[in-house]
């Protein structure tokens, strides 16, 4: 059939037969009618608006030569679909795929006339491809729009061309209607948008075009999603290109946004920031420069806890130093709970570093050790970090004894915090001594002496009232030099200890530690308060870091005023934190004129620097300082005196203990039993709770003899001066290597606990007791059994200091914690002991052997919890007889199971603790019953003739020994009798 071709056509495109035209196109696919009709394009060699796009100025563009093209081109494509293999919207898919290869005049002058022919077809017509797979088609829609496509690749001007007509047309009211019913169409629920896939496939011309055209797509369904998919392409695993031009996308979208502060869209913005996890995406957000967007949006403490929830340190840290105080204080107080809670080890780490105070905070009634979890990977380091951050802190509200509640509550295990020993007795052994035998020690026993990094405190005994031992020539003892201080700071080194907060030293006044070892002390364990008694200290070998830090110092001056000149100097320039500053005149140097000048210049010296050109600080919220005339507080200037005394003893050993208080005979067995070198898991393991102990051991009187002649002929270069540590050591090497198990309690202790606290700042070490009572009980225990292992909990510092029964309960559920088969209370407690009694009785249930000392007149007279009738019945309340077995006129009359002797019990003076040879009471009965309970049952555990598998076996073997040993309850225990038991003796046979 022929057709009447319009003169346009013909003309321009050279199509003479239109309708033939389309026969052929009818056997074609739309790849090869696309290109048929671009090349009819190609041969008028036209040139399209293209090349002025974007501002471009081409001077070979004819635009009346175009439209004519475009006009004709159109009129060919008004073919009908019906028949064809092909849609004219299909053209538009080979359109954008030809574009993609090569922008084309000819591949746009073919899509605008497709737009001219149907303003409304890019955006509507739905092209369908042709999949091979059937299962496939009916699993995935792969149907596409054209203005959806060209905008996924990119094709710029190809979507500006589509939006152009679509807006020139009268198929669209104005823009807005545009907007809604074509350019964001949603053809499908699950489809979508231009926009979307513009955004997510990172097309910045096409995006910036889209949203220069319409800016209320930003705020349109879909964005949540879409900015998600953006952000997840600035994730770690990206290239930096991707990233580039993800964050382009972004600075495009986000600032066109509803800026309304309520939008919940902000916090899933940044909660995928955080996730992706992309540190650039989480810069821009906080950034100065993003403009209209603002960074206080982002700052808010949601935000914060979804960082420390899910993100790292390097996010955190992108808040500014400012906004990272004000995330802390704000909303719930819990940013450093939520670390600890989610195992951030690092972010923990960082917020104690820059606000350490944040230690202190309580959130729902916990502070934040409380939160950590023993399961978590990092535990040991944020428990060091927490407890740590804890020691350090100097609130009154985390003072010694409410850290070790807070541990206790946390169910965290903690070593010792503080070194106290200042309450030791060194008149008659020196401090040096102490301090030698500690680094001679075996390395192993670190299970005894286990310290925390970090400690509070670490407090000395007066060293000034060390004077020469006798048999020393008193002038040389006093040019002797002296560094037991760094010897033991160098043995806290290697027990793991690096930083000691508090340092006090009551130094010599003659011969103290040179300035080297305060220099040592004070930089190496970075110390915050010195109180080191040196006469004119010198300053100058603190390091920075220590001058930056320091809190508190003690001066002590000997009036000399070069002295003062150094001390100005370096206060003045240095010291930044230093808030609390005394000195001391020393009295004992100088004359009283002149000690009253010293004090009054440097009284006027310094409080001019404190006022000129420190502003007060180092009195500025001090209360009870003296002030002047004008009522401004002074600088503490005081007067100060030195003293001293001395005196000298002698020790018993275990041997000579074991003698005197259960006779030749049971002693004689006990020294076989010992050389039977009892396997280590069937020594008996022995709580003692008591006063703490001193696990040094001390010298009896044969060899101190003996070191006094043997130093004389080692060292006779010594010029008279006596045995010293040195000589002693030679001396015993000399006479042979002696087991120190036979006088020290160090090779027996296995573990130990204190739970004593001397207000809220101090802290007593369970192995270096204030009194000696607890020492003297654990010595009577291993006396007996020499092979027992000792769990030693300090529960008081002084029996006078009294015994709080709620502590005694604490201690012995340590104890068993520890498995130990006794344990030993030569102690009494009163009313309100119900939790004392509960762990008991919880004590009893797992067969432990408890005894318990009942009161003797003078301690008290209330009978005491134990003594009562429903608690006597499963405990070995033990009361004191003389050596007739006869009750002792202050021994409790009733309410006593078994008598032991405790009259005029032989324990030796104990080391560096003011005490008694002798001492009488049921506390040492107790000590007695409790060492031969323990020595019964390691017996039985040696012995082929005692069931140990069961149940109740310890309670039953000590019961049925007792009432063998007394013939029956309320008789006294005749050691004896031990002995001729017959399954002791298989014991002694087997030894």
């Amino acid at each position: 059939m022929t057709i009447n071709l319009t003169n346009q056509i013909q003309d321009v495109l050279g199509v003479k037969n239109k309708q033939a035209l389309y026969e052929q196109w009818r056997k074609k696919g739309r790849r090869g009618v696309f290109r048929e009709i671009l090349s009819l394009v190609r041969k008028k060699n036209q040139i399209s608006p293209l090349s002025t796009f974007n501002g471009g100025n081409d001077s070979a563009y004819d635009h009346n030569s175009y439209i004519i093209l475009l006009n004709a081109l159109k009129e060919l494509l008004e073919f009908k679909d019906d028949g064809m293999k092909i849609t004219k919207a299909a053209l538009f898919l080979e359109a954008i795929e030809d574009w993609t290869e090569d922008k084309s005049h000819d591949v746009y002058t073919v899509v605008h006339a497709l737009c001219l022919l149907n303003p409304k077809m890019a955006f509507t017509a739905a092209i369908k491809e042709k999949l091979e797979d059937d299962l496939i088609q009916r699993k995935v829609d792969n149907t596409k729009y054209a203005f959806q496509q060209a905008a996924k690749y990119g094709a710029t001007e190809l979507v500006a061309v589509m939006l152009q007509e679509l807006l020139k047309s009268n198929v669209v009211k104005d823009k807005d209607a545009a907007l809604d019913e074509y350019v964001d169409l949603r053809n499908k629920s699950d489809q979508k948008t231009a926009f979307m896939l513009t955004a997510e496939n990172l097309q910045l011309e096409v995006l910036e075009l889209l949203l220069m055209e319409y800016p209320r797509l930003a705020n349109r369904h879909g964005t949540k999603a879409t900015i998600g998919t953006i952000i997840r392409k600035m994730g770690p695993n990206q290239s930096e290109s991707i990233k580039t031009e993800a964050l382009k996308a972004l600075e495009l979208i986000l600032p066109r946004m509803d800026m309304d502060d309520d939008n919940e869209i902000w916090g899933h913005i940044w909660q995928e920031a955080v996730k992706t996890p992309s540190t650039a995406a989480i810069t821009y957000l906080l950034g100065e420069s993003n403009g209209k967007l603002k960074a206080s949006r982002f700052v808010t403490y949601p935000n914060a806890k979804f960082v420390i929830e899910n993100g790292n340190l390097e996010m955190w840290r992108k808040f500014n130093s400012e906004q990272r105080r004000d995330l802390m204080v704000s909303e719930d107080l819990d940013l450093l709970h939520t670390a600890v809670a989610n195992d951030k080890a690092d972010i923990i780490e960082d917020i104690l570093q820059e606000f350490p105070e944040q230690i202190e905070v309580q959130a729902g009634g916990k502070y934040a050790l409380e939160e950590l979890k023993h399961s978590a990977h990092s535990y040991q380091r944020i428990r060091d970090t927490l407890l740590h951050a804890m020691i350090r802190s100097t609130s009154e509200n985390l003072g010694i004894r409410e850290v070790r509640a807070i541990i206790g509550k946390s169910n965290v295990e903690a070593d010792t915090i503080c070194l106290h020993l200042s309450n030791m007795d060194t008149e008659e052994q020196s401090f040096g001594e102490y301090v030698q035998w500690l680094r001679e020690q075996k390395e192993e026993m670190g299970r005894i002496f286990k310290f925390e990094r970090v400690l509070k405190y670490a407090k000395f005994p007066d060293l000034h009232t060390q004077v020469p031992k006798r048999s020393q020539n008193i002038v040389a003892g006093l040019r002797e030099p002296h560094s037991e201080i760094r010897g033991l700071f160098e043995w806290l080194e290697r027990r793991g200890v690096k930083q000691v907060l508090g340092l006090s030293v009551p130094d010599r006044l003659l011969s103290p530690h040179a300035d080297d070892d305060v220099e040592y002390c004070a930089n190496t364990f970075q110390v915050r308060i010195l109180k080191w008694r040196k006469l004119d200290i010198y300053l100058g070998n603190l390091n920075e870091e220590i001058k930056d830090g320091l809190k508190e110092l003690h001066l002590y001056s000997s009036g000399n005023r070069a002295v003062h000149d150094h001390w100005y100097s370096e206060l003045k320039t240095n010291f930044p934190e230093l808030r609390k500053l005394f000195v001391y005149v020393v009295a004992d140097v100088m004359s009283e004129k002149r000690l009253k000048e010293s004090v009054a210049k440097l009284q006027q010296d310094l409080d001019k620097i404190n006022r000129n050109d420190l502003n007060q600080r180092w009195t500025r919220g001090r209360p009870g300082l003296r002030k002047d005339h004008g009522r401004i507080a002074m600088v503490p200037v005081e007067e100060y005196h030195w003293g001293t005394d001395r005196g000298f003893k002698t020790y018993r050993n275990l041997d000579e203990i074991r003698n005197h208080v259960v006779g030749p005979n049971l002693a004689a067995f006990i020294n076989k039993y010992v050389s039977y070198k009892v396997d280590d898991k069937k020594r008996t393991k022995v709580a003692v709770i008591d006063s703490g102990v001193i696990i040094v051991g001390g010298k009896s009187k044969h060899e101190v003899l003996e070191d006094v002649i043997n130093s004389q002929n080692i060292n006779a270069s010594n010029d008279g001066q006596g045995p010293t540590m040195r000589n002693v050591q030679r001396a015993a090497a000399h006479k042979g290597e002696e087991c120190t198990s036979r006088n020290d309690l160090v090779e027996r202790v296995a573990d130990g606990k204190s739970y004593v606290n001397t207000g809220d700042d101090e802290e007593q070490v369970w192995w270096h007791a204030s009194e000696p009572h607890g020492t003297q009980m654990a010595r009577l225990i291993c006396s007996i059994d020499p092979c027992c292992k000792l769990y030693v909990v300090k529960v008081a510092e002084t029996r006078n200091s009294g015994i709080a029964a709620n502590v005694v309960a604490q201690a012995i559920d340590w104890a068993i914690e520890k498995k130990v088969d006794v344990i030993s209370l030569s102690l009494v407690a009163f009313a309100d002991a119900s939790k004392m009694m509960e762990q008991i009785e919880k004590a009893r249930n797992k067969d432990i052997v408890v005894l318990v000392s009942t009161a003797d007149t003078g301690l008290a007279t209330t009978t005491t919890e134990t003594d009562k009738s429903k608690n006597n019945e499963d405990l070995f309340t033990i009361a004191a007889c003389d050596r007739w077995g006869n009750l002792l006129p202050s021994s409790q009359k009733s309410g006593y199971r078994f008598r032991f002797v405790g009259h005029n019990v032989q324990v030796g003076q104990i080391p560096f603790l003011k005490s008694e040879e002798f001492i009488t009471g049921s506390s040492a009965a107790t000590a007695i019953a409790a060492g031969t309970a323990s020595l019964i049952l390691a017996c039985c555990r040696i012995s082929s003739r005692c069931y140990t598998e069961e149940s109740g076996w310890r309670y039953r073997m000590v019961k049925t020994r007792f009432e063998a040993m007394g013939e029956g309850d309320d008789k006294p225990i005749h050691f004896e009798s031990t002995v001729s038991s017959e399954f002791v003796s298989t014991g002694a046979r087997n030894s």
